[in-house]
């Protein structure tokens, strides 16, 4: 019997769970005195179970929809390197070579409007005294490192370049040199829906940009991380009320890839550590199912 089947059928049961209707009932022996159901002690034995047993499966089946519906949402935005590999360590697609090319996707609604990509020199650094790290191109434009770039956090903005709470966070990159390179997404260019993290197919298509990185002109021992966003305006009228300052050059991010749906190349290389994950899928039903055969054993005895 598939979950789905199983679980509609538990809908039937009755006495918590203890005694089912059709087409379960005959699972349960009884025995009948004076004209009423009496159990022997074997056929409780065998009761507890089958109740026991049904948990598990029940435990198992609504622990599988779970995944299933979590593997199916997908972020809005969503970066993705190839050649490249899921680095568990890092939470990151991180690039086999150090010519590859850079996917952006959009979920959802086709939007028109800019994005950017931030491309961050890690490991962070300070920015005193300011290194030349040689350079690396997106679609042949040469960015010098870090010659082109600007210190801070992204968003780049006119004025202020300082961290505030609209801006990205840290994430173990930022504050640290980086470039903000603009695009808009083609409504002509999609691909099938799917997460980059577990590859897991998702329902509708996908938006996608591609790249083209190059990261052999930089010194060797440095490499380039990147974000996807938009931005917006502050609430202008907000910062007034709460006596900031208040400038049209400061934007914040509106909308971004989960920081674990970004992405890194490095110069040299670096080599997969850890295979791609699977989501926990594994891990979550193998726990469950351990759990459940310890309180199995447990009633047993």
């Amino acid at each position: 019997m598939q979950c789905a089947d199983y679980l509609m059928a538990l809908l039937k049961l009755t006495n918590y769970g203890i005694e089912v209707a059709e087409p379960l009932a005959h699972m349960l022996t009884k025995n009948t005195v004076d004209g009423h159901a009496n159990e022997t002690a074997p056929n409780k034995a065998m009761k507890r179970e089958e109740t026991m047993r049904k948990f598990v499966l029940t435990a198992t089946c609504l622990m599988a929809l779970a995944l299933s519906e979590v593997a199916q949402a997908i972020p809005k935005l969503q970066l993705f390197i190839d050649p490249g590999y899921y680095d568990n360590t890092e939470e990151s697609t991180v690039a086999r070579n150090n010519s590859f090319t850079l996917y952006a996707y959009l979920s959802g609604d086709y939007d028109p409007s800019t994005y950017y990509l931030s491309a961050a020199v890690v490991p962070s650094m300070g920015n005193e005294p300011k290194p030349e790290l040689g350079y690396f191109s997106i679609n042949s434009e040469i960015i010098g490192v870090t010659e082109n770039m600007v210190y801070g956090t992204a968003p780049l903005e006119i004025a202020l370049q300082g961290f505030d709470s609209g801006d990205l966070q840290r994430h173990g990159v930022f504050e640290t040199f980086f470039y903000e390179y603009s695009f808009r997404f083609d409504s002509n260019e999609t691909v099938d829906a799917y997460n980059v993290v577990t590859g897991q197919p998702a329902s509708g298509k996908m938006y996608k940009k591609e790249f083209a990185v190059d990261l052999s002109g930089m010194q060797e021992g440095y490499g380039i991380h990147f974000d996807l966003y938009n931005t917006q305006l502050k609430e202008i009228v907000k910062k007034m009320k709460n006596g900031e300052t208040v400038t049209l050059d400061d934007y914040d991010v509106d909308s971004f890839a989960p920081f674990s749906h970004d992405a890194t190349g490095y110069n040299p290389p670096r080599k997969p550590e850890t295979p791609v994950p699977d989501g926990g899928t594994t891990a979550a039903l193998l726990g469950l199912s351990m759990l459940a055969a310890g309180l199995f054993a447990r009633r047993k005895a």
